[in-house]
């Protein structure tokens, strides 16, 4: 490239053109200020700028200007800023460049103060900016990431691999879609709240997956009881487990549930191959192990004897009679029951109060049970249990409370109980009813083998 000088006397040149050479100045007048070379349109009407260009402006030449900090244009050793058409890779190019001992300096553009708006890094080929940067698209052909971890977003034939977390910002909190470039799909998102992760298609929420600081953390599925359907599938098996949405009916292996619980198929429960129960797909029950139903075994009150030390007092009342404990009197009953010889004794029996009062205030009775069982040869005078406890009255006179007492495991080789029933005194035991009550009736409830075993 051959460079054109123009000598200048640093006087206001007036003429129309000033020429040397090619070179030409046109309308503009050349004064000596601030800078060392200053343009200034001569009319106030007129364009003031500068035009490079080549001679056959037909792109094959490169036109461009060159702003040196280090040497001259076309020295051994400089460091330029350069801005202009480029032949060789035919585009319009802004570089920084060097010759010689010079360094390839970093580029900066910025508006104001914000020298760090935009800056291309010479040393790293890396481009910082200090503000935002909003673009309609961003294309890339290689990974995106930060100093400490270039590759925290990998692009490759058409997959997004996030190396590391996803954020969406403190307000909206959603991921959704925009698939293929069609109307955004508002209402099938992702979203978070707190610590609960909730799924949600047209509008509907299907999942949410919840971490509580107190309580079990949850997955619930249908959270706000709409008419979704809930579908497991398995090899072979489109329904291997379905929850019908409009009724809440459930299926295995069944689509369309009949009863809250419809299993296609042999159901099978229980804890091993020998106890357990099964119910085949044609309605066989099979049984393994013991059957087990609850029985009753009741006393009626005229089957009861009053207790020895302060016997509570037969009394007229209804149809069979009762037995009156009076206030603060600590009356007694006893009784026997003889062991059902088809009771399973690995369950506890329960057994059963039957009273009323004319007192329809809700007070406490308070009921004081000693039981003994007893086997062929054992001391019948012994007593192993007791239990005292208190029940509240119904709110209607002489009202039937049923009052439950948990008893101990029975022995294998127990064939009765013995049992005494005391209503305790007033006051200090908790007992508040300031009346009598009526005894109707004791019961032994117990749990049966219906399988003999």
């Amino acid at each position: 490239m051959e460079l054109y000088s123009i000598p200048i006397d640093w006087t206001d040149a007036t003429e129309d053109f000033l020429t040397t050479g090619s070179a030409t100045v046109a309308n503009y007048a050349i004064t000596s200020q601030r800078f060392v070379l200053e343009f200034q349109n001569k009319d106030a009407a007129e364009v003031s700028g500068i035009s490079v260009f080549a001679q056959d402006g037909d792109k094959t030449d490169a036109v461009f200007v060159v702003l040196s900090g280090l040497g001259i244009p076309g020295g051994a050793n400089t460091e330029y800023l350069q801005m202009g058409w480029s032949a060789t890779n035919e585009r319009y190019e802004i570089k920084t460049g060097e010759s010689g001992t010079g360094d390839v300096q970093e580029l900066a553009i910025y508006t104001g103060d914000n020298t760090g708006q935009l800056v291309l890094d010479a040393a790293t080929d890396n481009i910082s900016m200090s503000g935002a940067l909003t673009v309609g698209s961003l294309i890339t052909g290689g990974d995106i990431g930060v100093a400490a971890d270039t590759d925290l977003l990998q692009l490759a034939d058409g997959l997004l691999t996030v190396n590391g977390n996803i954020s969406t910002g403190n307000d909206a909190h959603y991921i959704y879609t925009n698939h293929l470039g069609a109307l955004v799909d508002a209402d099938t998102y992702i979203t978070f709240a707190g610590d609960v992760f909730y799924f949600v298609a047209g509008g509907l929420e299907f999942a949410r997956f919840r971490e509580r600081l107190i309580g079990s953390d949850e997955m619930i599925v249908n959270e706000n009881g709409v008419d979704i359907d809930f579908r497991v599938e398995a090899v072979g098996q489109a329904n291997a487990l379905f929850v019908r949405g409009s009724d809440g009916k459930v299926g295995f292996n069944e689509g369309s549930p009949n009863a809250k619980l419809d299993v296609n198929g042999t159901s099978r429960f229980g804890d091993s191959d020998t106890n357990y129960t099964a119910v085949s797909a044609t309605g066989t029950l099979t049984m393994a192990g013991s059957a087990r139903v609850i029985r009753s075994e009741w006393i009626p009150v005229h089957g009861l004897k009053p207790g020895p030390a302060s016997p509570a007092a037969w009394v007229a009342h209804g149809l069979s009679g009762a037995y009156r404990f009076a206030d603060n009197a600590e009356d007694e009953i006893v009784g026997n029951i003889g062991i059902p010889l088809d009771m399973d004794r690995s369950v506890a029996p329960e057994f059963y109060i039957g009273w009323s009062t004319t007192d329809d205030t809700q007070k406490d009775c308070v009921w004081h049970l000693q039981w003994t069982y007893r086997a062929p040869a054992e001391d019948t005078t012994v007593e192993e249990s007791t239990d005292t406890s208190a029940d509240t009255a119904c709110a209607v006179a002489e009202g039937l409370n049923i009052h439950e007492v948990d008893l101990s495991i029975v022995d294998s080789l127990d064939v009765c109980v013995h049992f005494k029933l005391t209503r305790m005194a007033i006051g200090a035991t908790g007992d508040t009813i300031v009346d009598a009550v009526e005894l109707h009736g004791v019961c032994m409830r117990y749990t049966k083998n219906k399988l003999g075993l």
